[in-house]
This record gives C-alpha cells, structure tokens and sequence, in this order.
C-alpha cells in the first residue's frame, strides 16, 4: 500500500496543529517545506494528494465554522435589538443582522466591534426613549397651556356683567382664542 491510498494523518491532528499547517499552507509553502514541517511535530511525509485533500478539508471545515460563527452572533445582535424597548423595523434589523454577518464572516468583526454595535443601538433605544419622554411632555404643556387660557377666560366671563349681548361675543371671542391657540400648537 502506497502513501496516496493510506489515510490521511493530517485530518486526525488537534485542531490547533491543523490551524498552524493550514495557516503555512495558505501562506505558500512547498511539498518538501511542508514535509520538513511535519517532521518537527513527529508526522511522517505525506503525499501531494494528502497535502491537498487537507487543505480543501480544513478549509471547507473553517468556512463553515466561520459562517455559523457569524450567524449566531448576528442573530445574538438582531434579537437584542428587536427585545429592546425601542421600535425597529424589520427592514433595518434585517439590515443590521446582514451587515454584522457580513462583517463577522468577512473576518472584520471581533467581539469588541460587537459590543460597540451594541451599546450604539442601545444608546440609539435610549434617545428613542428621550424623544417620547419629550414628546409626552410637550402635549402636557400644550394641555396645561390650554386648561391655563380656558380657566382665565371663565374667570374673566364670570367677571362680565350679565348683559346678555356682552356675553356672547366674550363666548365667540373665547372660542376664537382657543382655536388659535390650538393652531398656534400646531406651528411649534
């Protein structure tokens, strides 16, 4: 039996030997390099056939590492986000999901940029937040506005004489100024 048909030492190392070799591989190295290399670590020489069955092995084998790496961690980030308080559109989690998986799997990404994507959604969920809290308080101000005018006009009605014609145009007057007011609201 040759060395072409015997099995292939080379996919039964530990995962950081084969890490090193397919790193020195990538790199460029030569058959007898290689060889050389292997003796260090007490492999006998393998074939080119063997050289090359490894290579495409352990490379198809870190892609998909890599590839499901990057999915996890991408979903992690989507459904962080989507848990959050704040409303995002699918649109833009599906966006933020591709983009994270293209960079992680790209090999771009570490943990580090991960969390940094994580803290700018969650500040971007607590200005969201701000905004609402903001908005909330400028429609009681506009309502606390209103009550404000409305209360001093009745006081200022009760105040009128009870002329029957004064009235009324203090009533269409008073309507007149919390219309406006209301437009005036509005504007801001």
């Amino acid at each position: 039996m040759n060395s072409d048909e015997s099995p292939n030492p080379l996919l039964a190392l530990p995962e950081n030997q084969k890490e090193d070799l397919f790193v020195w591989l990538r790199e460029g190295s030569d058959d007898d390099a290689f060889n050389l290399r292997l003796k260090d670590i007490e492999i006998p020489p393998v074939s080119r056939r063997q050289i090359d069955e490894f290579f495409k092995n352990y490379a198809y084998e870190r892609w998909n590492k890599r590839i499901n790496r990057a999915a996890q961690e991408a979903d992690a980030l989507v459904n962080l986000v989507r848990e959050s308080p704040s409303q995002f559109s699918e649109a833009i989690l599906a966006a933020l999901g591709q983009e994270a998986f293209r960079q992680i799997a790209g090999g771009r990404v570490q943990a580090d940029d991960l969390v940094k994507y994580t803290s700018l959604f969650l500040r971007a969920k607590e200005q969201d937040r701000s905004e609402r809290a903001l908005n909330i308080q400028s429609e009681k101000l506009h309502l606390a506005r209103r009550n404000a005018t409305e209360k001093a006009l009745d006081a200022f009605a009760r105040e009128l004489p009870q002329n029957p014609m004064a009235s009324a145009a203090f009533e269409e007057l008073k309507k007149q100024l919390l219309d406006q007011t209301e437009h005036l609201e509005d504007l801001t």
